[in-house]
């Protein structure tokens, strides 16, 4: 037993996980503890939207009780037959006090059914107000107010607040040219509405732009708010905080306001603070320890290792970590990383120049394939020309020749784009001497391209196979070979267009090389194209082949690779 336990080493991240873990353990029962706390909060909060709701469902009913009455003030302006009978009436008349009587009686049978204290219906021309109260007792100074108001105030689209006789009423006046149609309701009814909540834990009033609370008993102003309870105001009110909870009437300028004591429900809110300044304490000082440790037993040997990662990918192969990690693991890792870059230091240079023969041994082997098939077709042509004794065009097509031979057996693997050019030229006029009078070259290059980088024979491979397949004696072949710049992704490629006056590729053929990747890996016999294809992807990994028939013409076959300037090397 006493040699298992000695095995576990006090360095091992094994051990230093499960330190962390019992750290972890202490840390989430403060946060249990915190939580509590936190709930309870938020079930405080949730009591405060649930008002708020409830505040709202007021508002609704009281913005739904004005609204009806104002409907029954427009409705009884476009129908009472009495209201119009008044006014082609005499004043002062049996008839006009009849109809003015009917009109009382009327807005006597509607007062019960909307939630108002009265109507009335005041004639300009002859100062008559008709009036019922539902308190059968109006004072005096409610008809003089409403003559006031009736003569002095322009007819509003909302209900006015007026104060009258110490009492606080909204007032809703429609102007019918020359007879004003209103109602009137005290705040008070409007209030005994709702359902009662004046209780010693919450109140309910109406209250105006500069927070003046007007009660049935009293009017109380508030101050500003004293703090904030979430996104509750407090006001202190004969001493006693209270949060308020309002929203506007929408047919009114005042608003229905709600006030919670806020005893009820910050009794606990000192304590439950010190409680979260003692966790939050608590969790800084294990978050600084638990930060500490972490940095020095697992942070800095990783960055050291993701450094010298960063180091070794930018090619450095001289890069090593100091063995001088405090844990076993990390220790081990640091060990296997200098080990491995010395493998890779020592591998690289013997893997960098096996690449490089191998590059150039291909390349060599590339362009000799292409040297057999065209020194057989200009062999067979000379013979031809001395058979025929035609010594002088013999002597051309040597020395012609000898230009081709010395271009081909060239060392160098990339060439510019006006030796290629020159080269086809001069292969087109050896052609012409076995097929005089059936070969004419059309090329199309502007200057500022002629210096682009090519692989040698990258032209004369299709011109070649062009002549050999669809030259026909007694018709001229033209052979075009267009030259442009593109821009494609802020890169200038070079577009290179071969195309001929000849029949063309057949179906099968066709089908063949626009399978290009699948041509160029088969083994096949004509291996022209795949030398081209290889070696000028050798140099531009994205070139693009394309091959297919003209409208009108014959075959066509485009290139399309980045443009670079030629730098000749020599070696």
């Amino acid at each position: 037993m006493k040699k298992r336990f000695s095995k576990i080493s006090i360095h091992s991240l094994g051990f230093r996980i499960f330190v962390l873990l019992a750290v972890m353990i202490v840390l989430f029962c403060a946060l249990v503890a915190y939580n509590n706390t936190a709930a309870f909060v938020l079930m405080l909060e949730r009591i405060h939207e649930n008002s708020e709701n409830t505040l709202v469902l007021y508002q609704k009913s009281l913005d739904e009780n004005l609204s009806r009455t104002e409907t029954y003030l427009y409705v009884f302006a476009l129908n009472d037959a009495d209201l119009l009978s008044l006014r082609a009436a005499e004043s002062q008349t049996t008839g006009w006090y009849v109809t003015l009587n009917r009109i009382k009686k009327s807005f006597e049978s509607a007062t019960p059914n909307y939630t108002v204290d009265g109507f009335f219906c005041y004639q300009e021309a002859t100062d008559a107000l008709v009036l019922y109260d539902q308190t059968s007792n109006p004072t005096p100074l409610l008809w003089n107010y409403i003559r006031k108001i009736a003569n002095t105030e322009d007819p509003s689209s909302v209900w006015n607040l007026n104060e009258i006789n110490g009492k606080y009423y909204l007032v809703r006046i429609l102007n019918l040219n020359g007879y004003l149609l209103g109602a009137y309701i005290s705040t008070d009814t409007l209030l005994g509405t709702l359902v009662d909540t004046k209780t010693q834990d919450s109140l309910l009033y109406f209250s105006d732009g500069s927070l003046l609370l007007r009660t049935p008993s009293s009017n109380v102003r508030m101050e500003a708010p004293r703090l904030k309870w979430r996104r509750y105001p407090s006001y202190d009110i004969d001493g006693t905080s209270w949060m308020a909870v309002s929203h506007e009437l929408n047919e009114t300028p005042l608003s229905l306001t709600l006030l919670l004591k806020a005893s009820e429900y910050t009794k606990y809110q000192s304590s439950f603070y010190l409680l979260a300044l003692i966790v939050s304490l608590g969790l800084f000082v294990i978050w600084l320890l638990l930060s500490a440790s972490l940095h020095r037993w697992v942070l800095h040997p990783v960055h050291m290792l993701t450094h010298a990662l960063e180091q070794l990918r930018g090619g450095d192969l001289k890069v090593r970590i100091p063995d001088d990690a405090m844990l076993d693991e990390f220790r081990k890792m640091t060990t296997a990383f200098n080990d491995m870059v010395e493998e890779i230091d020592d591998l690289k240079i013997a893997n960098y120049e096996k690449q490089l023969a191998r590059q150039k041994l291909e390349a060599l082997y590339l362009k000799q394939q292409i040297t057999p098939h065209f020194m057989i077709n200009c062999l067979n042509t000379i013979y031809q020309l001395t058979e025929n004794n035609h010594a002088d065009l013999a002597r051309q097509m040597l020395q012609n020749l000898s230009v081709h031979l010395r271009y081909t057996l060239s060392s160098g693997q990339t060439v510019s784009l006006l030796e290629e050019l020159n080269l086809v030229k001069n292969y087109v006029e050896l052609s012409s001497i076995r097929y005089p009078g059936a070969l004419r070259l059309l090329p199309s290059c502007e200057e500022s391209l002629q210096n682009a980088t090519v692989v040698p024979l990258i032209l004369l491979n299709f011109v070649e196979n062009t002549i050999k397949y669809e030259v026909v004696m007694g018709k001229v072949l033209d052979m075009h070979i267009d030259i442009t710049a593109q821009e494609e992704n802020q890169c200038t490629h070079l577009h290179i267009c071969i195309w001929d006056t000849g029949c063309g590729f057949s179906e099968d053929i066709l089908a063949v090389l626009q399978k290009l990747d699948t041509y160029v890996n088969s083994e096949q016999e004509h291996i022209g194209i795949t030398n081209v294809v290889l070696r000028l992807r050798q140099i531009f990994p994205d070139a693009a082949f394309a091959f297919g028939n003209r409208p009108g013409a014959g075959a066509q076959i485009t290139i399309d690779f980045p443009y670079v300037p030629f730098f000749r090397i020599d070696g």
